[in-house]
C-alpha cells in the first residue's frame, strides 16, 4: 500500500532497520503502529522518503479500520 493511500490521520513510521528490511509500520496520529511496534526512535521511513507500508500487521489492522 502506498502512503498517498492512507487517511489523513495515519502516516508512515519506522527506524533504519524498518527502511532496510522494507518494513514502514502505518503510525495512527497521537496512538502509535497499528502493530503494536512502540515508536520510539527518529522516524527514519520519513526522513529516508519511503513511501509504501511493508508491515504485514500493520495493513492487516488498517484494513480492519478502514
Amino acid at each position: 500500500m502506498n502512503a498517498s493511500e492512507l487517511k489523513s490521520n495515519y502516516s508512515l513510521y519506522g527506524g533504519k532497520g524498518d527502511v532496510w528490511g522494507n518494513t514502514a509500520h502505518i503510525y495512527e496520529s497521537s496512538k502509535g503502529n497499528l502493530c503494536g511496534k512502540p515508536a520510539l526512535a527518529s522516524n527514519w521511513v520519513r526522513i529516508e522518503g519511503v513511501k509504501t507500508v511493508g508491515c504485514p500487521k500493520c495493513l492487516e489492522e488498517y484494513n480492519k479500520v478502514k
